[in-house]
């Protein structure tokens, strides 16, 4: 008993498995943008800068603030 109706051309096609390999150990965290994907930076929401988060705020404020990330430092020298 014939439960399957197959057509010849699709009954004499060979499959082969792929000739590919897994890669070994864990797959990795971040992804791998596309071609032509633009990155999205993050943005505060508290003082919508870019670069931190809203987490980070105060981190950031001080190590930017601080006298050696200073602009007007740089200038004097």
């Amino acid at each position: 008993m014939q439960e399957w109706n197959v057509p010849d051309d699709v009954q004499s096609v060979v499959v082969l498995p792929p000739k590919g390999r897994k890669p070994r150990g864990r797959p990795s965290k971040k992804r791998k943008p596309s071609r032509g994907e633009e990155i999205v930076h993050r943005k505060c929401g508290r003082c919508r800068g870019l670069g931190h988060n809203r987490q980070k705020y105060w981190t950031f404020m001080k190590r930017v603030n601080s006298p050696l990330h200073s602009v007007d430092s740089v200038d004097s020298v």
